[in-house]
C-alpha cells in the first residue's frame, strides 16, 4: 500500500505548479484536472455571462481563485461568485456565494460529489456541476431553494436559462 506524503498548510500556501493551481486536502496537494479547450471556453463563457447577468456591485466574479474551505482544506472551484466584502484577501476565508465545477472527462465521481458536499456543507449557498459531455449542468442547494434540476448547455457556447439573480442573494 502506498504512503501519502502529507505537507503543511504553509509550505502548501508557497508552491507553485506548472500545471495548473492545485488544492489542498488534510495535508494532501492534490492534483486538479484543469481540463481541455472545451472546458477553457466553458469557464470562459460563463465568467463572461455571470459579469453581464450579475446587476449587483457586492458580487464579483472569479475564475480559480483559491480560498481557504476549512483549516486544513483549500480548494478551487473553476468558477466562484462572492460578495466582495468576503473576497479582498488574495486567499479569501470565506466561501464563495456560488461555486461551479466543470466536469473534465478524468474527473472521477465520487470526487466530484465528495466536494459539492463539502462546498454545501461549508457555507456555499450553490454549486453547478456542469458536464460538457452530457451538455447540460445540475444545481445544487443547501436549501434547495433552487432544487436539483438540470438545464441545457449548447456546447461550446453557454446560454444560461436560469435567473442567476434567483440563486445569488447575500447572506
Amino acid at each position: 500500500m502506498a504512503t501519502k506524503t502529507l505537507t503543511a498548510v504553509a509550505d502548501y500556501l508557497r508552491m507553485s505548479f506548472e500545471d495548473g493551481d492545485h488544492e489542498f486536502v488534510d495535508g494532501e496537494v492534490v492534483c486538479r484536472n484543469v481540463g481541455n479547450r472545451t472546458h477553457s471556453w466553458i469557464q470562459r463563457d460563463l465568467v463572461q455571462a455571470l459579469l453581464r447577468s450579475i446587476q449587483r456591485p457586492d458580487l464579483v466574479v472569479f475564475p480559480e481563485l483559491r480560498f481557504q474551505a476549512t483549516p486544513t482544506r483549500y480548494r478551487i472551484p473553476d468558477v466562484g461568485v462572492w460578495l466582495d466584502r468576503d473576497a479582498i484577501a488574495e486567499v479569501p476565508t470565506v466561501p464563495p456565494i456560488l461555486a461551479v465545477e466543470i466536469l473534465s472527462p478524468e474527473d472521477r465521481i465520487s470526487r466530484v460529489v465528495e466536494k459539492v458536499e463539502e462546498y454545501l456543507t461549508i457555507g456555499v449557498d450553490t454549486v453547478w456541476v456542469i458536464d460538457p459531455a452530457l451538455r447540460n449542468a445540475t444545481i445544487y442547494s443547501s436549501d434547495d431553494r433552487a432544487g436539483r434540476v438540470s438545464f441545457e448547455l449548447p456546447c461550446p457556447s453557454l446560454h444560461l436559462q436560469i435567473s442567476i439573480e434567483s440563486v445569488l442573494h447575500p447572506r
